[in-house]
């Protein structure tokens, strides 16, 4: 399920254009899309892989564990004054990846949570 919602909605082209929007959104911008690209290469990265997390070592597992235990605004928390900017209407297909990338975040929380209880 994981890998299937990944390549069906998680991969597409960053919606650069959609960020022009944000010029004066009251938070400094200048890192943002490096930020964003971090966060959501992370998550993308699971969740290509999210078949062979089993197979990975226990500090790997306790790894992925923190890297999937905050969400882009916790990580980041100097974008909190642009939140509603970044996740709201007037950027849909940046709102739509924020959305797809917590679900899959959350989903693959819960797997590796899983796995390293039977490690």
């Amino acid at each position: 399920m994981i890998e299937h919602k990944f390549w069906g909605e998680s991969v597409n082209s960053f919606p650069y254009e959609e960020l022009a929007n944000l010029q004066d959104c009251g938070c400094s911008i200048e890192f943002l899309v490096p930020h964003l690209d971090i966060f959501f290469s992370t998550i993308d990265g699971y969740a290509g892989s999210a078949r062979t997390l089993e197979a990975i070592d226990r500090q790997k597992l306790l790894n992925a564990q923190s890297n999937l235990s905050r969400s882009f605004f916790e990580m980041f928390p100097q974008y909190g004054p642009c939140r509603d900017l970044l996740t709201g209407a007037d950027m849909p297909r940046l709102h739509r990846r924020f959305v797809v990338t917590e679900e899959l975040r959350l989903e693959l929380r819960q797997l590796v949570d899983e796995l390293v209880g039977r490690v």
